[in-house]
């Protein structure tokens, strides 16, 4: 029991040191909170000529965005770290782009490329899902190519059992 009030003493002390030491540097500093050059409706720091992007960081050309960082040229989309280059309507991925819409929960994926699920490092590659280092393929399930009526029924079955499990729309 004495250890237990030490740490928690000792968190303590540390938190007010942090804290006061932080403050103190910050003022030193003068670091100058949320540079938006040529953004309207915006929030963030480092945005550029950009429009409706909410808590954007180090992103240019980026409209009707939320939670967007190193990001440019895209549109329509949320939680989205690293790329963009005409990326729209996806959501929560890291490294995606050129030309990509909607992706969701990928990561590395890019090129002309749409309706993209759960995958990684995936080129040129359409209606995939759980798919990982494809390129030009489309109607992909782990990996093995579908009929499009296949493909669709099949993925209707998968969202419903990581809906039943709580896993779906999740990264």
């Amino acid at each position: 029991e004495a250890l237990k009030i030490k740490v928690e003493e000792t968190s303590k002390e540390f938190k007010k040191i942090f804290e006061n030491n932080v403050l103190e540097l910050i003022a030193q500093v003068g670091i100058e909170k949320n540079i938006l050059t040529w953004s309207t409706d915006s929030s963030g720091d480092f945005c550029y000529d950009s429009k409706n992007a909410l808590e954007c960081f180090g992103s240019s050309d980026v409209e009707d965005c939320i939670y967007l960082q190193d990001c440019y040229d895209t549109y329509d989309s949320m939680d989205i770290t690293n790329w963009g280059e005409n990326t729209q309507l996806s959501y929560d991925c890291i490294a995606i782009g050129q030309n990509a819409s909607n992706y969701y929960f990928c990561q590395g994926c890019w090129g002309n490329s749409s309706y993209n699920f759960y995958s990684q490092n995936c080129e040129w590659s359409s209606y995939i899902f759980w798919c990982s280092g494809l390129k030009n393929q489309n109607y992909c399930i782990f990996n093995k190519q579908y009929s499009k009526d296949d493909w669709e029924i099949n993925v209707k079955k998968i969202i419903k059992k990581m809906a039943e499990a709580g896993e779906w729309w999740e990264f």
